[in-house]
């Protein structure tokens, strides 16, 4: 921020000072990021803050005001799609898995194919295998990349895996459609044995209950080719 003042009387002016109606002032650099919005709205969010400048001399004191927009963008929220389903101790994506995949993700990649795709593997606590959490959600991802067959084509940079197994992160189980494609299913159990489907907006931020995840171009997903 910069002022100007003049006087005629009062002998030299003393450098401004500044004051904002809401947010704060270092020296002239005015700081936003305390202006407080509604935090239950996702829309874009505009405040209209005053800024003061004093100047003072040896007899009075003199003011100038202006103001500024704040600009809270809108909050893009991650998609949450239907969770793809596994039978006990499978790692392979069934029919119903692949609709998700090939046809609900795929709608909204090519909407918007700098967006982000987020898959969250889980587990049973009766499944013994120590990486088949991962393995459910790697196989889901090589659908989506393998870019032969009917898998899709979407660069393995813009998938990211997380396979927390049997810890659930607070999120509910997502059916779907696909309820009766697995054995069990309606137990506990088998509501745990699932891989989570995000889609991530272009400027969107993951969903905050992922965790510890990673891009599937480092772990190895082109090598499982398509999946049958």
């Amino acid at each position: 921020m910069s002022s100007s003042f003049q006087g005629q009387c009062g002998g030299p002016i003393q450098s401004a000072t500044y004051e904002a109606s809401e947010g704060s002032i270092q020296g002239d650099q005015f700081d936003s990021s305390t202006v407080q919005f509604d935090p239950t709205n996702n829309a874009e969010q505009r405040k209209t803050i005053t800024i003061t400048a004093k100047a003072a001399d040896r007899m009075s004191v003199g003011t100038a005001t202006t103001t500024v927009d704040v600009v809270k963008g809108a909050v893009i929220a991650p998609i949450r799609l239907p969770d793809i389903l596994f039978s006990a101790n499978s790692s392979r994506v069934n029919n119903c898995g692949k609709r998700v995949l090939l046809e609900q993700l795929r709608a909204y990649y090519d909407r918007d194919s700098s967006g982000s795709v987020v898959l969250v593997g889980h587990v049973s606590s009766d499944e013994k295998s120590p990486n088949l959490a991962q393995e459910r959600a790697l196989n889901a991802a090589a659908v989506i990349t393998a870019g032969s067959g009917v898998c899709l084509s979407i660069p393995q940079s813009q998938v990211q895996v997380s396979s927390p197994g049997v810890e659930q992160n607070g999120v509910s189980f997502e059916a779907g459609f696909c309820l009766s494609s697995v054995t069990g299913a309606g137990s506990a159990a088998s509501e745990m044995r699932r891989v989570e489907v995000w889609f991530v907006p272009s400027g969107g931020n993951p969903p905050a209950s992922v965790t510890n995840s990673q891009a599937s171009s480092v772990l190895n997903v082109g090598s499982l080719g398509c999946p049958k």
